[in-house]
């Protein structure tokens, strides 16, 4: 009897290859992995088209877009001047805002998962710009222990097709490159010291992020689409200075371990390069 089924499947596998892609993706796609290639032609190691755009808002401090093949994303950021945390009176702050509504993809037509997903990025986002290799947040402090810039940082996907967090480091990279301060005036001091001019951000690092899914032991897919990550457990490797950040939405077998892993990273490490160069020339 179930000689019969796999008769079947692949009977349907040759007649509706829509069917198969839907219902047992693995089988569909590894037919195209086995050539090196995704079912869209694009080889299992290149990477989508690529466009970074600053000063998209007006009304932003700072605003920058990213399209990553069909992804788009929209970030802007705004300044407010706040007394800062008792435990560190000197430092400013800086906040995320992700938005993922049921208009750039129907995967976030359900309210819980796309709560998830919103989630990992801004923590995702936190942990990245939170560095001391990309932000100073000291740089964000009027006043000690009176007043200090906290920077929200907005994000909305407009078009979601995969590599999600790829796209979105991008897009907040460039408007927090985007940003000038505005000058604040200090009635206290004199007039020639009373005003401060307008304040240019500076990022120590740029960080770029790195999203693959794993196929198998041996196959990573670089740069997936919404379609890539069915077929398995997706992994961001950010690429900050010296310094490596993991995130894993799920879970991801086998681990961070293996001959596999290390010619992951060693892809990955390459592909920053090219990535750091479409994005910023």
């Amino acid at each position: 009897f179930g000689s019969r089924i796999c008769v079947f499947v692949f009977a349907v596998m040759a007649l509706d290859p829509d069917v198969v892609r839907k219902h047992m993706p693995r089988e569909f796609y590894s037919r195209f992995v086995e050539q090196g290639l995704r079912p869209d032609g694009r080889a299992v190691t290149a990477y989508r088209k690529l466009r970074v755009t600053r000063g998209v808002v007006n009304s932003a401090l700072g605003s920058s877009a990213c399209r990553l093949g069909k992804s788009y994303y929209i970030a802007g950021v705004r300044a407010v001047l706040q007394a800062p945390d008792p435990s560190s009176p000197c430092r400013g702050t800086i906040a995320f805002d992700v938005n993922f509504s049921p208009f750039c993809s129907s995967a976030f037509r359900d309210h819980r998962s796309t709560s998830q997903i919103s989630s990992f990025v801004t923590s995702s986002l936190a942990a990245i710009f939170e560095s001391p290799q990309v932000m100073d947040l000291t740089e964000l402090c009027v006043k000690p222990g009176e007043l200090a810039w906290c920077l929200e940082v907005s994000v909305e996907c407009v078009e979601y097709d995969g590599s999600g967090l790829d796209a979105v480091v991008l897009a907040v990279t460039s408007a927090l490159e985007d940003v000038r301060l505005p000058p604040i005036y200090d009635p206290s001091a004199n007039d020639n010291q009373g005003r401060s001019s307008a304040t240019c951000l500076h990022l120590g690092v740029r960080p770029v992020a790195i999203t693959l899914v794993k196929f198998d032991d041996n196959v990573w897919l670089v740069d997936p689409t919404e379609s890539d990550q069915q077929v398995g457990a997706s992994l961001t490797v950010c690429f900050i200075g010296t310094e490596r950040m993991f995130f894993c939405l799920g879970g991801m077998s086998g681990g961070l371990e293996g001959p596999g892993f290390q010619r992951m990273l060693q892809m990955a490490s390459k592909l920053q390069v090219d990535v750091r160069k479409l994005a910023y020339g």
